[in-house]
């Protein structure tokens, strides 16, 4: 939102199935950019809560 206010109208979804993390991604190359830059930190910690592996 810091660079465009008019992204909170366009929140990506995010969901588990099975053991499976899928999370929506815009339709432009640059927004796909800018929504993993702001998530990929956290994608490890998600992936091993997703499949039972995280640990406290």
């Amino acid at each position: 939102m810091q660079k465009n206010r008019a992204v909170m109208l366009f929140r990506g979804i995010c969901g588990i199935r099975g053991r499976t993390l899928i999370v929506n991604l815009p339709g432009t190359p640059k927004g796909v950019h800018e929504n993993l830059a702001a998530i990929m930190d956290q994608l490890p910690e998600a992936l091993l809560m997703v499949t039972g592996q995280y640990r406290q």
